[in-house]
């Protein structure tokens, strides 16, 4: 009788995912890592990602490539004032495409990354806002790590260092939320332990189609303040629609967590026929 009590309990309390406890949500190896131990879920999540991103060929590959773009600004910068007559307008488009180098290259492949396993962090006992906060929060430290390595090229001007900040704040506060949305509508299995020399698995309409809005977007809003010639005020506006974003990222992030709430089946679905 003891027996069987203690048995019908065992199973009890763990006959319901919903019941499992927060202490258990994530395998026990990552409660080892700093990140994961001082931002709970969400740092254990990055940590992973991390783990994934540098462990696997084609995340690994992806990511080289986008240092080796840090380069772009060497053949822009020394000669913007003798090609372009706009050379601030020039300079924006650059500046987003280099501190968003990572967020672009990486970020296209966002969700397709764990298609794996994305059965498995589903059903999990593990939050959709920490997971879309997750990306979010890996995406920015990205931009923010190919602002710090664009620094140098403010030895061509302080303007471009201007830009540059300008560009990593729309970024992080504009383009990561974009970008996250964009992801949702991930439909395509990748094998991250592929080579990506000539891959193109993973690869649809709406990695072809990011491009344009992540940098021209920018580049159109500063139009009209180039075209005053009140240059400063264009960069301004940009920043100021980063740091807008930033200030509401509560708001844009809960509208992700329901846009992946509904798409998450399809998904799934989607990874599973490959």
């Amino acid at each position: 009788i003891l027996s069987y009590r203690a048995n019908y309990a065992l199973l009890l309390r763990h006959t319901y995912v919903d019941q499992v406890t927060s202490s258990s949500r994530l395998p026990s190896a990552t409660r080892a890592d700093a990140l994961a131990d001082r931002f709970g879920t969400v740092g254990a999540l990055v940590t992973l990602e991390l783990k994934l991103l540098w462990r696997n060929k084609r995340p690994k590959s992806v990511t080289l490539l986008s240092l080796f773009f840090m380069g772009y600004g060497l053949m822009v910068y020394p000669a913007d004032e003798v090609l372009f007559n706009d050379s601030i307008g020039v300079m924006i488009g650059v500046g987003i495409f280099l501190t968003g180098a990572f967020m672009i290259n990486y970020g296209q492949f966002l969700i397709c990354w764990e298609s794996a396993y994305f059965d498995l962090i589903m059903s999990g006992n593990i939050g959709l806002n920490d997971y879309i906060l997750a990306k979010s929060a890996l995406l920015s430290v990205g931009c923010t790590a190919c602002f710090l390595i664009t620094m140098p090229y403010g030895y061509f001007g302080l303007h471009i260092l201007a830009v540059n900040a300008a560009a990593v704040l729309y970024n992080v506060g504009v383009n990561s939320y974009l970008l996250l949305y964009l992801a949702t509508f991930s439909r395509r299995r990748i094998d991250v332990s592929r080579s990506s020399i000539m891959n193109w698995e993973g690869t649809g309409p709406v990695q072809f189609l990011l491009f344009s809005p992540i940098v021209f977007v920018p580049v159109l809003i500063y139009l009209p303040f180039g075209l005053a010639e009140v240059p400063g005020w264009g960069v301004g506006a940009l920043a100021l629609l980063g740091a807008v974003g930033l200030l509401s990222s509560r708001v844009w992030l809960g509208l992700l967590t329901d846009r992946l709430r509904r798409q998450k089946y399809t998904i799934a679905a989607a990874f599973r026929i490959g």
